[in-house]
């Protein structure tokens, strides 16, 4: 089952991602590997405080496209032609 709530959050298809989220009270993380096209990248985001929960999701979700763009070289679009697929997005 797909998690699309975390770094994989504002990827859409443009990629297939493996990763493993945990969370403690104060404590919340994801890290992964994002597949695309053009290669592999490590994504690893770790937050803890009082604030964590829906916030630190939307974080973690911020940093692989920012990471995508960089090393893309572009911005991802809904509209990218990109043959990669999420783990446990069905076919």
């Amino acid at each position: 089952m797909a998690d699309w709530g975390k770094i994989d959050r504002f990827l859409g298809e443009r990629a297939t991602v493996a990763h493993k989220a945990g969370w403690l009270a104060l404590a919340r993380h994801d890290a992964g590997i994002v597949y695309w096209p053009g290669g592999a990248f490590v994504v690893a985001v770790m937050t803890q405080g009082a604030g964590v929960g829906k916030a630190s999701d939307v974080l973690a979700g911020r940093v692989a496209p920012a990471a995508f763009r960089s090393l893309a070289g572009r911005r991802p679009s809904a509209s990218s032609t990109t043959r990669g697929r999420r783990q446990g997005a069905r076919s």
